[in-house]
């Protein structure tokens, strides 16, 4: 069971992706928590959130040769 604070996590990060929608790679993901979770700054951490995202359907992975990201699941692809 995850903990309060990876749910806070990964919620923050969601509404990030909803407001500032776009591509999301570990990289972006890892300059937001920077800036919201100062404690949190491993490359791991940022993936497994982004595949935690995709597995609740929130995430749609778009898995290109080098540029693999993530965008925000949209209703059409969610049916």
């Amino acid at each position: 069971m995850k903990s309060a604070a990876h749910r806070t996590r990964r919620a923050r990060l969601l509404d990030a992706i909803r407001t500032h929608r776009g591509n999301w790679h570990t990289a972006r993901v890892l300059d937001l928590y920077r800036l919201t979770d100062p404690g949190c700054v491993l490359r791991a951490t940022a993936r497994r959130d982004l595949e935690a995202l995709q597995r609740a359907g929130h995430l749609t992975l778009i898995d290109q040769p080098d540029k693999r990201h993530y965008t925000l699941t949209t209703r059409q692809e969610a049916l």
